[in-house]
């Protein structure tokens, strides 16, 4: 069958069997969402070595799955495993995997080894804690990263120092109350970065946005107990374009925006 893309949706499978898909070689886009799958027997992607896209969103896989579904799938680049149940990424023999989804399972370990092929990762909505971000220094492809709504207290320092490619970087809704010096340090290209809903307190001592040269969108909404003196934001004085500061209590700003020369 020479077919190359499949989409199934609101099937009631529950287990995708060995050969399933042994007549589809040539598939290289599969889509089986929203059906009720809970395990994958060994040699159900066998076939499947062809494959680039993947999207098992919203079942209900969970790590027990994970050998079974990566063991074929040599030549995989795009892997969507949102709302789903797995609470450990581990990693696997996938080379090429620039695009993985994982948000909305519970994820509480990520191994230390996994894809440094990856330039996307969706991570948001788990319980991800700061001392789990240590996998970050494999991924030194990665261009854009959510790690919104998880259990990051505070950013080990140094952490993106291998992720010098990242331009987008979304930290929203964790329980971060101070950053240092040393935060952000290596992301030279980052140009969005979202802090909104956390605890942030900055401190007179550190300029945490110092390493961010070529920042241009910075959100910072709804930090309640936030005290934004000028000095924080003097490093960006050359690159923001967009700064957002809604529903933050701040009861006094004396000073002007006008160092920000590019604040549209």
């Amino acid at each position: 069958i020479n077919l190359r893309s499949l989409k199934l949706i609101d099937l009631n499978l529950s287990i995708i069997k060995n050969y399933t898909f042994i007549k589809f070689r040539k598939l290289e886009y599969l889509s089986i969402i929203k059906s009720n799958i809970k395990s994958i027997e060994s040699d159900a992607f066998i076939s499947l070595t062809n494959l680039r896209y993947l999207n098992l969103d919203q079942n209900q896989l969970n790590d027990s799955s994970w050998y079974s579904l990566t063991k074929y799938l040599y030549n995989l680049e795009n892997l969507i495993l949102s709302q789903n149940k797995y609470n450990s990424l581990k990693s696997s023999n996938i080379t090429y995997l620039k695009y993985l989804d994982l948000s909305s399972n519970g994820l509480q370990i990520i191994d230390s080894n996994i894809y440094n092929s990856l330039e996307k990762l969706y991570l948001q909505n788990n319980e991800l804690n700061s001392l789990q971000l240590i996998f970050l220094f494999r991924l030194n492809n990665l261009k854009e990263l959510n790690l919104d709504f998880n259990r990051l207290t505070f950013l080990p320092e140094k952490i993106f120092q291998t992720n010098s490619y990242l331009q987008d970087l979304s930290l929203q809704g964790n329980d971060l109350n101070y950053l240092t010096n040393y935060s952000f340090y290596g992301l030279k290209y980052l140009k969005h970065l979202n802090l909104a809903r956390n605890r942030l307190q900055f401190s007179s001592n550190f300029q945490p946005f110092q390493s961010l040269k070529s920042l241009e969108i910075l959100n910072l909404d709804r930090n309640l107990q936030m005290n934004l003196t000028k000095p924080i934001l003097e490093d960006l004085s050359l690159s923001l374009t967009e700064l957002s500061l809604q529903n933050c209590n701040l009861t006094q700003i004396n000073y002007s925006f006008e160092f920000l020369i590019k604040l549209q």
